[in-house]
């Protein structure tokens, strides 16, 4: 049967979103962290942030029949700026404040089911592009090992598919599988240049090119706790009458 159907949907946007966070270190012991506030030393410390910018989100869907529709959407977000400690500040690393990271997130896809509704297969693509991606930063040899940073590092992108697979082979099997493969990267060449909190452009050779030694983030380097693949696998049996239930 055919019950085709075209929707729209659209969200207002978000004007105003509100992050605070409390980071505490502290210890008596001699040789670790110091107690200290958030402006006069290097252990406690609260920070919190406002932001006041638009985002949006627009779908389109196409409802083929009773069982099978596709998808299109396109939706924004961001996470807030906030401040670094002095501590961090200080080392001329790091901006004193940092801004907002933004995404833009473009996906289509399936939804469905086949074969009188024992078979579920949901499948999606999608590409995501951030902008100005918080990043945090560590000082390594230049200073404490538990000293660290946020800060603003250009450009990455993501490009993915994900299925989604589910089968009532029979009356008390179902076998379920779920599929993710993306490619998160940079997109661009970064140097963690700042002078007294300023950002200032990467060094770069005689002949113009950027300096491959002031890089800290690479084009095409893979941006951190992404993952390439994940796979799962279930199956489900459902054994009646055990002890007076199904099992």
């Amino acid at each position: 049967m055919r019950n085709e159907e075209l929707g729209i949907s659209a969200r207002p946007p978000l004007t105003e979103s509100n992050w605070g966070v409390v980071s505490q270190f502290s210890s008596g012991q001699e040789g670790l962290l110091p107690v200290g506030d958030r402006w006069t030393g290097d252990g406690t410390y609260t920070s919190a942030s406002t932001q006041d910018e638009p985002i949006y989100k627009l779908g389109v869907r196409y409802q083929i029949n009773d069982s099978k529709m596709i998808y299109g959407l396109f939706s924004q977000g961001y996470r807030v700026g906030g401040s670094n400690s002095p501590r961090s500040f200080n080392t001329g690393r790091v901006p004193e404040l940092y801004g907002p990271d933004y995404l833009d997130n473009y996906e289509v896809g399936l939804k469905s089911t086949w074969m009188d509704d024992r078979l579920t297969l949901n499948a999606s693509a999608f590409y995501m592009v951030w902008k100005d991606y918080l990043q945090g930063a560590d000082f390594g040899d230049d200073g404490e090992w538990w000293l660290q940073g946020t800060i603003n590092a250009g450009t990455a992108e993501t490009l993915g598919v994900e299925v989604q697979l589910r089968f009532q082979a029979t009356e008390r099997l179902m076998l379920a599988a779920n599929i993710f493969s993306a490619d998160a990267q940079f997109a661009d060449d970064f140097c963690n240049n700042h002078v007294d909190g300023v950002k200032v452009p990467c060094e770069t050779l005689p002949n113009g090119n950027i300096d491959p030694d002031d890089i800290d983030i690479r084009f095409g380097q893979d941006m951190p706790n992404s993952y390439d693949q994940k796979y799962f696998l279930s199956a489900y049996y459902q054994i009646p009458d055990v002890l007076g239930a199904n099992l």
